[in-house]
């Protein structure tokens, strides 16, 4: 008798996401900042973040891809990415 492998009907998905913070003496969310991100399958993205959610997430991609900032909102800021597709 042949082995039987169970099918599932929900795909892995994966998330890309990027927090922006203000450094000095401390931490402070950014708010109103749009960053624009070209992502594996899906091109390229914007999103907005908040005083709530400093907090920019992109969800439903497919697992193995990558992410890259590819511009801002605010031409006067500079960034450090420590991020990758989970």
């Amino acid at each position: 008798m042949a082995a039987v492998t169970p099918t599932s009907s929900r795909q892995t998905k994966s998330w890309f996401a990027i927090t922006v913070v203000e450094e000095g003496n401390s931490a402070q969310n950014v708010a109103g900042l749009t960053i624009a991100v070209e992502l594996t399958d899906a091109g390229i993205k914007t999103g907005t973040t908040s005083k709530k959610s400093p907090v920019v997430r992109f969800d439903d991609l497919t697992p193995g891809g990558a992410g890259n900032i590819v511009e801002t909102s605010d031409e006067k800021v500079a960034w450090e990415v420590i991020a990758d597709i989970e």
